[in-house]
């Protein structure tokens, strides 16, 4: 990668996530490695990141569409009563999207199927083992779905630029924000929950996230194991409480 000179430490970071993003990209794509990409200079690589951001942005509702869409489907398709593994019910899942418009007919390949297979069994393992926690129905399956939905459109369509700047935002605010100024008396956080509480404010805020897609992204961010019942319990049960919190309405007044 080519660096700038001219760029600020902030922007020496945004083309870092860049040149990230189209190396992993490229591995995805083609299935090569070691090839090298070239980024161009300030104004190429900032106003490509602005239009990007900008772009992503006016397609968030269309993701929130695609999600909720495959979670009904999800709700009518798999068993959280009874104990029964859903089997191959991705390729129906396809089936119902694309006749319904939100897949181009011979967009998804036999690979991202078995990607959605392989997503929704193991998630369906999470939720049962969350029931052996004693966590209750009504929360392991909301929890559950929650993944499921943002997972399996994830694999449908790449989001992992439109992370990327959420993830830029949260690290370039972190520097400015001063928690004695937002933090309400009664909820003390953690150096840890302050973190959070800003990413769910970013999200909410740029990227106009629901809970969903923030329960999943802070999952992955803080590598939360699906196996791992009890530590799942215990981390979505504070972020549940994060995201309600006065100080978390402070920081996006708009929430």
């Amino acid at each position: 990668m080519t660096t700038n000179n001219n760029l600020t430490d902030t922007g020496l970071y945004l083309q870092g996530l860049l040149y990230d993003l189209d190396i992993t990209q490229l591995h995805r794509e083609s299935g090569r490695r070691g090839q090298k990409i070239h980024v161009g200079g300030v104004g190429a690589v900032l106003s490509t990141a602005y239009e990007q951001l900008r772009n992503a942005a006016e397609y968030t509702e269309e993701h929130l569409l695609l999600q909720r869409t495959i979670r009904r489907f999800l709700v009518r398709n798999v068993s959280f009563d009874i104990k029964q593994a859903p089997k191959n019910i991705s390729e129906e899942l396809t089936v119902e999207l694309t006749q319904s418009g939100y897949l181009i007919n011979n967009s998804i390949t036999t690979s991202q199927v078995e990607q959605l297979d392989l997503c929704i069994n193991n998630l369906y393992k999470t939720y049962w083992g969350l029931q052996d926690a004693y966590v209750s129905r009504e929360k392991s399956k909301a929890w559950t779905l929650d993944l499921l939905s943002v997972k399996c459109e994830q694999i449908i369509n790449d989001t992992s630029r439109l992370l990327a700047f959420a993830h830029f935002a949260h690290n370039y605010f972190s520097k400015f924000i001063d928690w004695e100024d937002y933090t309400e008396l009664d909820e003390p956080l953690t150096a840890i929950e302050q973190q959070k509480v800003l990413y769910i404010a970013v999200h909410k805020a740029l990227l106009k996230s629901d809970d969903a897609n923030i329960r999943t992204a802070l999952m992955e961010l803080y590598d939360v194991p699906l196996s791992d019942a009890d530590k799942l319990a215990v981390q979505n049960t504070r972020l549940n409480e994060l995201i309600k919190l006065e100080t978390t309405k402070k920081i996006n007044p708009d929430s």
